[in-house]
């Protein structure tokens, strides 16, 4: 069987001879094809989707969304292991959160031509970075309210 080298971060994946991940620059471990990537969190697609901003500025809508990250559909390219911060109204009674990201992956794909703003729509995949205690907290309150089963329990903010 052929042998892949994978990301112990980010679960980037390639059958090449690469030796450092593209994404992280970490060394990348051996695994058997057979090796399949468990996910540390589920993740809760969004239709039709949150509205938010990044960086205060720009319009991002997530996708879908985990207690570790989420993936931004948005108008702006967003450089690979760029910093960002988005702002997300999900925390209690719809405040938002302000999530500091590490930005995975991006690619663009174009807009449809009935779309109310044309040009290229960008999907990227964002990665939470220090995150405060309280926005942890009500982040995992809002995603168990939507899946209808606690997620593992998180201690409750002092």
């Amino acid at each position: 069987m052929a042998k892949e080298r994978v990301c112990s971060r980010c679960s980037y994946r390639t059958s090449h001879h690469l030796t450092l991940c593209p994404v992280c620059d970490i060394p990348l471990e051996i695994h058997e094809r057979t090796w399949h990537r468990v996910r540390r969190d589920p993740r809760v697609d969004l239709n039709p989707g949150v509205l938010g901003r990044m960086n205060y500025q720009h319009e991002v809508r997530a996708v879908n969304l985990s207690a570790r990250g989420a993936r931004l559909e948005h108008r702006q390219p967003l450089p690979p292991r760029g910093q960002c911060l988005i702002s997300l109204p999900v925390g209690q009674q719809g405040a938002p959160l302000h999530l500091p990201a590490r930005v995975v992956w991006s690619q663009v794909h174009h807009a449809e031509e009935t779309a109310v703003v044309p040009g290229p729509l960008y999907h990227s995949g964002v990665e939470f970075q220090d995150l405060p205690v309280q926005d942890r907290w009500d982040l995992t309150v809002y995603l168990d309210r939507i899946l209808g089963t606690p997620l593992d329990p998180i201690p409750a903010p002092a």
